[in-house]
């Protein structure tokens, strides 16, 4: 659980890998934020799944999407492949086809490929000419 994709070099990573092994999640909380304030990515993602599971924060799909369409466009895969099945599903945000096929494909791409069925019920939503807008921003995102 994000436990080796925040930098390991940091002594608040490990901190926050203590904590969440011995199931602090104030501190790991309080961890996530320090971290998100040096900007780290990850970090924000991390928050996305805070406020998605309710740990230490009120449950709110709302604010994983906010989070995750923080932390998606820096590359976080794991944010693309959350934000296009909140996108997919209207958890948190409208439901938008072609938003949810290009995160999800751009997940899927990235290495996430459990989100690949999601993808294709995205794109059977999509007209031919969405469909080709969408696969032609994904060649430009090399």
């Amino acid at each position: 659980m994000f436990l080796n994709k925040i930098d390991a070099q940091s002594e608040l990573t490990q901190n926050y890998v203590d904590a969440v092994l011995n199931n602090d999640w104030k501190t790991a909380y309080k961890i996530i934020q320090s971290l998100i304030k040096e900007g780290n990515a990850t970090a924000e993602h991390t928050m996305g799944w805070f406020h998605e599971q309710g740990i230490e924060v009120p449950q709110s799909d709302k604010e994983a999407f906010n989070w995750w369409l923080k932390s998606a466009p820096k590359g976080v895969v794991e944010s693309q492949a959350a934000l296009g099945l909140l996108y997919l599903s209207g958890k948190g945000t409208d439901t938008n086809y072609e938003k949810a096929y290009y995160w999800l494909s751009l997940a899927v791409k990235n290495g996430e490929t459990y989100v690949a069925t999601e993808a294709l019920q995205a794109k059977e939503k999509l007209t031919l000419w969405q469909y080709l807008y969408i696969k032609l921003l994904l060649l430009l995102k090399l």
